[in-house]
């Protein structure tokens, strides 16, 4: 794991100096200066003030990560043995968000010149600390909720005049998840992260505050840390998936772990509201050492392939939407846009090219579809394949996220597993015939469909020889096919470089093309009409 330390513009959380390290897929920190405040001590209690001089850290339990700045929080309270041995809690506690410094009131009797302070956390006593394995931050950078989460300190408390002042350590570790893209979403959110570790050790589950090692000991109970990102508002769906600006720093999504030597994995839990689509992007990290009273800032690019939205009529000179791409359907139920070629007229060189197969020779794509697999290849592809289904992948048109495509076996393990043929072979026949040139009684005998195993509905194991396809749909009039089972992310469709059409005297319509045609549960190649919008693209 690379390690880069940074100077100390930010301090760390809760009541002390936080060190800092970063890499991208990982850490960073610094000093804040804080202020004094003054001692008002009541009868019967001694003054525990979390406050420091002038150029000291501030003690609070959440902070500000671009200012620096830190506070208490609502319902703060401190513990201290006093001089009995038995723990004494603060008779008043934070009395509402963001207070910049407090003075504690403890009960007790307090004859010596220091004392260890314990800060369990929000939802914890004395010295009993549990880091949650489900986190919570319902506003990207903010750390409000550090207490809640697990964030706990000890501290030395040093007796001055009157009163005692103290500025806590952090017992844990805080992990600034900083996620970016470079891709711009419409409508992408991160709805929750998962942090595991490996089998080495624990990350999260009760502790306990030492104060003689002064440091956090225990096992903790549990190797996996999810934190929800759902919030309400603008942020009621989680964080948006946001494009990185060369100007902004990504957001923070912050996760409180135990210290220790641990090689952590990161899941983003990813969401687009408007295409329904949910997956996961995952980034493993290599093993280190997170160190109590340290901030670590985790870089994580989660982009995902990204394609282009031109879909074309068969062979035509420009794609489907030429001229009128902001307007261009990318979602399941979106209304047809009338701005798509209608006539062999249109001046945006739309049209599909309508040339004539004739019995002797072949039906040649020269345009668009020019570099699309011939009928033969598609054969190839189509049975001696090994298709697989892949409803995990994520993939994104249109700046929407969508999941669900083919992959296939390249061209050149096809030829390897089949005699050994050349690649070339593939495009000149299949089955000892020619389908470019034939009749229309050869185009209606080879097999056009079947339906995958269950085997093949699942991505193969070894990708290696295998090329991906995603699963975009057709658009005819205007529009993505309707209909249950059709659409983005559960259909796709590709044109061949070969039409199909003899002239109408022929026996044949004069308007189609072959295409290739996959979802979850089967494949086939297949005769459509070239008016069509559909990929056009150069298999592997």
């Amino acid at each position: 794991m690379k390690i880069k330390s940074l100077s100390f513009i930010v301090a760390s959380a809760l009541l002390g100096v936080m060190a800092s390290c970063s890499n991208e897929d990982i850490a960073q920190g610094s000093e804040n200066p804080g202020n004094k405040t003054e001692s008002n001590d009541n009868a019967n209690l001694t003054a525990f003030v979390a406050a420091g001089q002038p150029n000291e850290m501030k003690t609070r339990t959440s902070m500000d990560y671009s200012t620096g700045d830190f506070f208490w929080e609502m319902n703060d309270k401190i513990y201290v043995k006093d001089d009995d041995g038995g723990f004494q809690t603060s008779s008043n506690a934070v009395d509402k968000d963001k207070q910049s410094a407090f003075k504690f009131m403890m009960p007790g009797k307090y004859t010596q010149n220091e004392y260890i302070v314990y800060y369990p956390g929000a939802k914890t006593k004395e010295n009993h600390v549990v880091i949650k394995n489900e986190q919570q931050q319902t506003v990207p950078n903010d750390t409000k909720l550090f207490g809640e989460n697990g964030d706990c300190g000890l501290a030395k408390a040093e007796k001055k005049g009157g009163r005692f002042e103290f500025k806590v350590d952090h017992m844990i570790s805080i992990l600034a998840l900083q996620p970016y893209t470079s891709i711009e979403y419409k409508s992408a959110y991160i709805t929750s992260i998962d942090v595991i570790a490996s089998t080495d050790n624990n990350i999260a589950g009760p502790y306990t505050l030492d104060g003689n090692q002064y440091k956090l000991t225990g096992t903790g109970s549990t190797k996996t840390i999810t934190l929800t990102t759902k919030g309400t508002g603008n942020n009621e769906h989680g964080f948006r998936l946001t494009k990185l600006d060369e100007h902004v720093e990504p957001y923070r999504a912050f996760v409180i772990i135990a210290p220790g030597e641990h090689k952590l994995t990161i899941k983003y839990h990813l969401r687009d509201i408007k295409t329904g689509t949910v997956g996961v992007i995952t980034k493993t990290l290599k093993k280190s050492d997170y160190k109590a009273n340290t901030i670590y800032d985790i870089k994580s690019r989660i982009d995902v392939e990204k394609y282009d939205g031109k879909v074309y009529m068969w062979d035509a000179e420009k794609h489907y939407w030429n001229g009128y791409d902001d307007v261009q359907p990318y979602l399941n139920n979106d209304a047809a846009n009338p701005n798509y070629p209608k006539s062999s007229t249109d001046s945006y060189n739309r049209w599909y090219n309508t040339s004539f197969m004739n019995i002797e020779g072949t039906g040649i794509a020269t345009k668009a579809a020019k570099d699309c697999p011939n009928i033969n290849e598609m054969l190839w592809y189509l049975h001696k394949g090994d298709p697989h289904w892949d409803n995990v992948k994520l993939w994104t048109i249109g700046g929407y996220l969508y999941k669900g495509g083919m992959w296939f076996k390249k061209a050149s393990a096809i030829a390897s597993e089949n005699g050994g043929i050349g690649v070339n072979t593939l495009k000149a026949s299949y089955g000892g015939k020619d389908y470019r040139q034939g009749t229309k009684a050869m185009q209606n005998e080879f097999p056009h469909k079947y339906n995958l195993t269950n085997a093949q509905q699942t991505p193969p194991t070894d990708k290696t020889n295998y090329f991906y396809l995603p699963a975009i749909d057709n658009y005819l009039n205007g529009e993505i096919r309707k209909g249950a089972g059709y659409g983005m992310g559960l259909e796709g469709q590709y044109w061949s470089s070969t039409c199909y059409a003899l002239k109408p005297s022929d026996g044949l319509e004069y308007n189609g093309a072959f295409n290739l045609t996959f979802k979850q549960s089967h494949i086939g190649v297949h005769r459509s009409l070239r008016e069509c919008g559909m990929r056009c693209v150069k298999f592997q």
